[in-house]
């Protein structure tokens, strides 16, 4: 069980976190309301099926400026927002063990967000190669890419699931 002092700095870690996200959700809110100018079509990251004649249609009505913002996009806000997110989850889970006062502790349900992260930092790779070389794209890329924004959203999914199920049972 953790001491109470440990728990504080939790608390106040969730906090930090909490705001830390809401602005950085605030931030891509702003990028993407500009890439609305050029596409109407959700970002990549958003989809949950693309192929590589969508991503190559998007990325031409995105044309040169709108492709510089979604580059920009990603590496100044998805490149932080991973750990963002994965350690508020990880964070929230511990918050929650804090306040049940619960001993059973176990180590794996950290795992899940960090997957998250994980698969979401390969799906920002592919897509900063894809932007990279457009108008160049492999059909085997995209598949391995929408893999990724598949796993991904499955392990994000699965954090919020875990964590309602803490604070249910």
């Amino acid at each position: 069980m953790l001491q109470d002092t440990n728990c504080y700095i939790i608390y106040g870690f969730w906090g930090i976190l909490l705001i830390l996200n809401c602005i950085i959700l605030l931030l891509f809110q702003k990028r993407k309301k500009q890439l609305k100018r050029f596409s109407k079509q959700p970002i990549l990251d958003m989809q949950f099926n693309y192929t590589k004649k969508s991503v190559a249609k998007y990325f031409n009505e995105l044309g040169i400026d709108g492709r510089k913002i979604y580059k920009k996009m990603i590496t100044n806000l998805d490149m932080i927002f991973p750990v963002l997110y994965s350690l508020f989850f990880i964070y929230c889970y511990l918050a929650i063990y804090c306040f049940q006062n619960n001993n059973t502790f176990s180590i794996f349900p950290l795992f899940i967000p960090i997957l998250a992260m994980f698969f979401d930092y390969l799906e920002n790779l592919y897509f900063l190669s894809f932007l990279k070389f457009h108008p160049i794209l492999s059909e085997k890329e995209v598949k391995r890419s929408l893999i990724f924004t598949r796993l991904k959203w499955i392990f994000v999914l699965l954090s919020i699931l875990f964590l309602i199920y803490l604070l249910i049972f």
